[in-house]
């Protein structure tokens, strides 16, 4: 296998879809000859992880994983993006993947054109990065749409899914929402209410106890809360539902790929709004927050017609062609 250094490994965040991202990644590198000999965690300057920078001397290739992370030049971004000037790195070929990429600066531009290989998430991230660099960035759907549909579509939906958002007031907007209507569910992307934390095994404890008594206290507030541990359990819950109403990008893409009507709240950037535009769904599927609640009174008015269908349908077996060109052509950087 082809050693390869992974950087903003996304797992840490404790959610289905950056659980998704990073198993389809893996796979996929895994069938083109490509093992992932480090990982670099998100958050964290690459530097500062030892066993990112032990790796890099044997590393052939480089791997940015985008994701959320490239937008009004974020520090992290710019530390990301930073590897491909890095001396350490300098026997390795860098390639970014799977990235948004919104509002940056122009001094992204030198480490960008170090870059052997970009691939944008959306259309509106690719058009920024060719006004940015003048160079053209080719587009693959977010991984988690790479790998085709999840389960069987069900012959009968029955009910709303509440998610979650990024921003607590959209969460607290959303479950609020959720808990005026008879059998509404409210299942969250994330699969912790508090992450876990800790220096030592004492103040991880004490984290364990704190988060035990937050989560008993946030169930009671709302008892239809579902914290579902898996991917599987997560694309089933929504396969169940009549309309998923989220706040979450991923929760967003889950419910692209178990057929799954949805309503999405905006994020901290552009990326709902493109993957709606892309997917080739109604763009009135975003909705602010404040009108939630009018919104899902009637849930069959969000049902896929014939033409979303059939567009949908397109962009996910679109995406899968497209992840298979991509990571070929990652392969042979270092054939």
């Amino acid at each position: 296998m082809i050693p390869a250094v992974v950087l903003n490994d996304t797992r840490p965040d404790h959610h289905h879809g950056c659980a998704r991202v990073m198993s389809v990644l893996e796979r996929r590198l895994a069938k083109v000859g490509i093992g992932i000999s480090a990982y670099g965690m998100v958050g964290l300057p690459w530097r500062k992880q030892p066993a990112v920078v032990a790796a890099l001397p044997q590393a052939r290739l480089v791997i940015v994983n985008g994701e959320g992370t490239l937008h009004h030049g974020s520090w992290r971004g710019a530390d990301l993006l930073s590897i491909a000037e890095a001396p350490e790195a300098a026997r390795a070929r860098c390639v970014l993947v799977n990235a948004l990429f919104q509002d940056n600066p122009a001094s992204w531009r030198a480490p960008l054109d170090r870059f052997d290989l970009v691939s944008l998430r959306d259309e509106r991230s690719a058009a920024h990065y060719a006004e940015l660099t003048g160079r053209t960035g080719r587009v693959v759907p977010d991984l988690t749409l790479c790998d085709g549909v999840v389960g069987e579509r069900p012959g009968k939906r029955d009910g709303l899914i509440f998610g979650d958002s990024v921003d607590p007031d959209v969460t607290a907007t959303l479950w609020k929402t959720a808990r005026q209507i008879p059998g509404a569910r409210i299942v969250p992307t994330v699969t912790v209410l508090k992450r876990p934390k800790g220096r030592n095994a004492a103040t991880r404890a004490l984290r364990g106890l704190y988060s035990a008594a937050y989560r008993h206290a946030v169930m009671r507030r709302f008892p239809s809360l579902e914290v579902l541990q898996d991917e599987a359990s997560y694309a089933a819950a929504l396969r169940s539902a009549d309309l998923h109403a989220t706040g979450r990008f991923h929760g967003l893409c889950f419910s692209l790929i178990t057929g799954t009507p949805a309503l999405a709240v905006a994020s901290n950037s552009w990326k709902i709004a493109a993957l709606l535009e892309d997917a080739g769904l109604r763009q009135d599927r975003q909705v602010a927050p404040e009108a939630i609640a009018a919104a899902v009174e009637q849930p069959g008015d969000w049902a896929y017609d014939t033409t979303e269908r059939a567009a949908l349908d397109e962009f996910l077996a679109n995406a899968r062609r497209k992840a298979d060109a991509l990571f070929n052509d990652i392969a042979n950087l270092v054939a």
